[in-house]
């Protein structure tokens, strides 16, 4: 994490891919931070993690009221894959949001407005993104050459 000297929490809207209207964190204080962290796990590790239970978790909690209130109860219609019969679930809170999330490039956005709404800096959160992916390019890389010629 930064030093807390170094973070400027900013209040920060955004959209994803399949909600209507924009989605808001206010800046993050202190507090909720902590609060959150001591719920959840170490903030700045778990984002990098990138898995999407754990950023929609945290997502969820920096939401301000009136945003999170999209996420109330809602039933869901899908067609069960070995069925075929329709079939309705209720979602709500981060479940939901994890069902509303299109694709990679809605995971990024939501964890850089988390990032932004913590306080870090963009070209903080840029080279984050750029090392995360480099470690991933450099992983596959070392898996190749691991296979290859067996």
């Amino acid at each position: 994490m930064e030093r807390l000297n170094e973070l400027f929490p900013q209040s920060i809207k955004f959209n994803l891919k399949q909600i209507k209207e924009d989605l808001y964190f206010p800046a993050i204080t202190l507090d909720k931070y902590i609060q959150v962290s001591n719920r959840i796990g170490n903030i700045d590790e778990l984002l990098s993690s990138g898995n999407l239970e754990i950023i929609c978790r945290i997502a969820f909690n920096f939401l301000d009221f009136e945003t999170a209130k999209m996420f109330s109860s809602q039933e869901i219609k899908y067609i069960d894959d070995e069925t075929g019969e329709i079939k309705r679930e209720k979602y709500s809170g981060y479940h939901l949001l994890m069902r509303l999330i299109k694709d990679e490039e809605d995971v990024l956005t939501l964890s850089k407005a988390i990032l932004k709404a913590i306080g870090y800096k963009n070209e903080d959160i840029e080279k984050m993104f750029n090392d995360a992916q480099e470690n991933i390019n450099h992983s596959s890389d070392s898996k190749k050459k691991a296979t290859i010629g067996e």
